[in-house]
């Protein structure tokens, strides 16, 4: 079974090649770029670390696989990045240890309730990150699988006939 994506699947038979090619129309068509912006009725911690999230998605061209129903999923995402900030900086200014009681009433030192916070919204990030395929390794998948064929991009005929220079540039360097 060929689990090649449909832009780079190379065939010889004419009737399965033209399917490849309705099939790499079809996934261009689903990675079209969609808006992100802020969902209006969903709690957001911090507008700020959620415009960074989508900024840095969009610089990284890791937004093309995201719909406006990941919105929310942002959001969340958004919010467990804002928390996890929180509590590291209370871990930075409280520490990570406490003095607590036992049941004799002796005090002694015990780990900071703030450490089980941190790894749990830890988790959940990594967790979050999995599922929007934003983790490094979902990511170098998405990344050689999608983003590096030249067919997903989108290109203006116009401004690139009026780009002589860069037009050489690349002929030069590809040897023609």
């Amino acid at each position: 079974m060929n689990i090649k994506p449909a832009h780079l699947k190379k065939d010889s038979n004419p009737f399965r090649q033209k399917q490849n090619e309705q099939n790499k129309k079809e996934m261009k068509e689903q990675f079209k770029s969609v808006d992100l912006s802020k969902p209006q009725y969903f709690h957001l911690r911090n507008e700020l670390v959620y415009h960074l999230l989508i900024a840095n998605l969009e610089k990284l061209s890791l937004n093309v696989h995201l719909k406006e129903i990941d919105s929310f999923a942002l959001v969340s995402l958004a919010n467990t990045i804002d928390l996890l900030s929180e509590v590291e900086r209370d871990l930075q200014k409280y520490g990570t240890t406490t003095i607590g009681k036992d049941k004799d009433g002796m005090k002694k030192v015990i780990a900071s309730p703030l450490v089980s916070m941190r790894n749990t919204t830890l988790s959940t990030l990594n967790q979050q990150l999995k599922q929007l395929q934003l983790d490094p390794q979902t990511r170098q998948l998405l990344t050689s699988s999608v983003l590096n064929d030249v067919n997903m991009f989108e290109f203006d005929v116009d401004s690139l006939e009026e780009d002589k220079d860069i037009q050489a540039l690349i002929l030069k360097a590809i040897g023609k």
